[in-house]
């Protein structure tokens, strides 16, 4: 028989990092709010400091695609094998989705335990994430 227990590797509690290009940028999902982020702002690790960061709005041109207030409540779902959350903006639905394996962003090249895609009514993008029990490592 089959595991039917939902993927647990990313506790309800714990905050959720995210980046990647356009559409996706950077952020982070806590609780039941996504909200968008300068990715120079989202810690490095394995620095424990991961504190409120700067909107990504002060960075972004308007013209990519953000939510004007950079937050979104977001439904929460741990499936078989990751977690996806899902809301609305401005522009439609939207998932992003948290799946387990190494991934490697396009710039630097750090490792990342989950892979993650980002999805909306319009298109698709690719990233990388990771937790603070589950920091990336920096490319040396």
């Amino acid at each position: 028989m089959s595991d039917r227990k939902p993927y647990s590797g990313i506790a309800e509690e714990e905050t959720f990092y995210f980046t990647g290009p356009p559409p996706l940028h950077s952020g982070q999902v806590t609780g039941s709010t996504l909200h968008y982020l300068d990715a120079a702002h989202l810690g490095s690790p394995p620095s424990d400091d991961i504190a409120p960061r700067r909107p990504l709005s002060q960075n972004i041109p308007a013209s990519q695609n953000i939510p004007v207030d950079q937050s979104r409540v977001v439904n929460r779902f741990a499936g078989r094998n990751g977690v996806s959350f899902s809301g609305t903006n401005e522009e439609g639905s939207f998932l992003l989705a948290a799946t387990p394996g190494d991934c490697r962003d396009g710039s630097t090249n750090n490792l990342y335990p989950y892979s993650v895609t980002y999805q909306t009514e319009s298109e698709i993008s690719y990233g990388c994430g990771w937790t603070p029990s589950q920091p990336f490592a920096v490319a040396e």
